[in-house]
């Protein structure tokens, strides 16, 4: 899994490749996330094409003292291997989350009430206050 995909002068995007398809090539479909460091911005790496259908991670870095625990990801696997990491990361991506996951899949996870506005996401129905200007947008309630 690449890491820091995204930060400025030492990532992939930054300072190595215009596409991540050329460090990997006949390899890249078979990487399952991105880990997109701390400054990155997940609704423009959502924009580039290549990165469809990967998981985002964000991980805090153990050199940055300051900033440890700042950003983590919590994963519940059958057992602490490498298979059922990999598992975890590839079904728990936020398309899948947005798009497939069934709602009482959603509901066991984070509550009724966000599995709710995921739903009416998906149909078009959730009313939204659009952010801007350094404050993020609002779901209507």
């Amino acid at each position: 899994m690449p890491a820091h995909v995204f930060t400025p002068f030492k990532s992939f995007y930054g300072n190595c490749y215009d596409r991540l398809y050329y460090a990997f090539k006949d390899k890249f479909d078979r990487i399952p996330a991105v880990e997109l460091g701390l400054s990155s911005d997940t609704n423009f790496a959502d924009t580039i094409g290549e990165l469809s259908g990967k998981t985002f991670l964000s991980n805090s870095d153990a050199h940055s003292i300051e900033k440890i625990a700042r950003e983590y990801n919590r994963i519940s696997l059958n057992a602490p291997d490498f298979e059922n990491l990999f598992d975890a990361v590839n079904g728990g991506s936020e398309m899948n989350v947005l798009h497939h996951a069934k709602k009482q899949e959603l509901a066991d996870v984070v509550g009724e009430a966000i599995a709710s506005n995921i739903i009416l996401s998906r149909q078009g129905l959730l009313q939204l206050q659009a952010g801007g200007g350094g404050h993020y947008g609002k779901i209507i309630i």
